[in-house]
Order: C-alpha cells, then structure tokens, then sequence
C-alpha cells in the first residue's frame, strides 16, 4: 500500500513572509506620510495662520462680519493652515443668506484668502418685518441704512410673510418685476424714471408703477406707468422714448399708458 505524499508547506511559508513584509513594508510608508505631514505641515509652526484676507467680488459685505462667519480667533488661538477644511469653512460663509457664493483658499505660509461674493438687493417686499430681495428673486434681510429704505418697494407678492431668508420665490409677478427692473438699470436713460413703488396686478396682467418725482423730465410726483407682462420690454422701450421727447417740450407726464398698441400719455395723475 502507497504512503499519502506529504503536503509541502514550504510555499505557504514564502506567501505568508512575503505578505508580512509587503504589509510592514505599505504600514511603515503610511506612518512615514503622517508623520512627514505632521513635520512638515500639519504641525510645522511656520504655517500658523496670521492673515485672513478678503475680496470682495459684489455686494455690500463687511470684512469683519465675514471673518467672524468663519468662526477663527486667529489672535488668541494658533491655527495651522493645513489643518484646516476649507469646505467646512465655505458652508459657514454660503449659508448666510446675503452671500451669494464663497472660496477659501491657502496663501502660503500663513494666510487664508477668503473671496466672497454677496447678493446686493434691488428691491424691498412690504411684509411686517420687512424683507429685500435680490436681482434672481432670493430672500434677505432688511437693512436700516439710506440705500436700503430708498429701494423701490414691490407690491402684491404671495406667500412672502412665512418665506425665510435665503429662499428663492418663484411667484412669476415678482419674477416680471425684477425683468422691469433689469431692463431700466440696462437702458441708456433708464435713470429719467425713478421708482417708489411697483404693484403686481396679475388680474390684468400688467404692472403698474408709481413713480417719484423728476422736474428736469417734467415727470409728476405720483406719476403711474402701466406696462404689460408680456412684450414688458418693447413697450418700456416705446415709453423712454416718448417721455424723452415730452421732457424736451416741457410737457408733464402723470400717467403712462403703456398696455396699448398706441402709448397714451395724460399730463393728469391718474
């Protein structure tokens, strides 16, 4: 009877050595990153943090509100510049609701570069504790110096009272609204009209505006300017033409008609 040849244990015994020294070998090179990390960046005392710089790309945003957003006493505690999340750091900038957008970048050795864009309000929604709202329709608060109480006030916006800040209305009124005012900021003599007030009336489809007064333009004090939803541009266009053109005869202007295919002008208020 045959004896059962024995098992050669030998290549298991190399796999086994070669396993353990390719895993001591990848172990050793972690530990050497972290630790060269920690020498080199992450605890290397060159690279404390001792300026926050900040740029400003639009909006009326304050240095100071922005670094205390960021949360980091930079003067009574060290921070390393590479121990720091600069995403984490972003989502504390972009949740404010008068910043539009937000990067934080590394400027070697020790400076953080914070470039900050912020939502600049055109206009004010009468609700109780007052609200302003940017060009894309997003909700902010409502501010106390001169620009902001001289905004143009927007009248007849839904469920506003309960929206908080930060949120985009999609109410198509408002949207058409901010259209007038996109196209008046954009028109060469868009500055002739100045806004108090503009009434959203989706009954009839058409906005009608109060405007300030101008006596260089003849423009009465309460003066309305009524322009349709639709064809808002084409007609707004018409309505600057025409006002120029009384302005030059001195004649006053008190109520626009422009939902016509003809522009009546009254020199009455409505």
């Amino acid at each position: 009877m045959k004896s059962r040849p024995k098992f050669d244990k030998r290549p298991l015994i190399r796999a086994g050595i070669i396993l353990f020294v390719v895993s001591t070998f990848i172990g050793a090179i972690c530990m050497s990153a972290v630790g060269i990390d920690r020498l080199f960046f992450s605890a290397n005392p060159h690279f404390i943090v001792r300026e926050i710089q900040i740029l400003r790309t639009k909006g009326n945003l304050n240095d100071e509100d922005i670094k205390a957003r960021l949360e980091l006493n930079i003067d009574e505690q060290d921070y390393n510049i590479f121990a720091l999340d600069l995403g984490e750091l972003r989502e504390k900038l972009i949740v404010d609701p008068i910043i539009e957008e937000a990067e934080v970048l590394r400027k070697l050795p020790d400076t953080l570069e914070v470039i900050v864009s912020g939502r600049t309000p055109v206009a004010q929604l009468l609700t109780r504790n007052g609200k302003t709202v940017d060009a894309k329709g997003y909700l902010m608060p409502y501010g106390r110096t001169e620009t902001l109480r001289n905004l143009p006030i927007i009248r007849g916006i839904k469920n506003v009272k309960n929206a908080s800040f930060g949120t985009r209305l999609n109410d198509p009124m408002l949207a058409k609204a901010l259209e007038f005012l996109r196209h008046k900021a954009m028109s060469s003599s868009g500055n002739m009209i100045e806004i108090s007030s503009i009434c959203c009336n989706p009954r009839y489809n058409e906005l009608n505006i109060i405007l300030k007064e101008n006596r260089k333009h003849s423009i009465l004090r309460g003066a309305r300017l009524d322009l349709p939803v639709n064809g808002m541009e084409h007609a707004f266009k018409r309505t600057i033409v025409a006002l120029e053109a009384r302005s030059y005869a001195r004649q006053p202007s008190g109520h626009i008609k422009a939902i016509y295919d003809r522009l009546a002008i009254s020199p009455h208020l409505p």
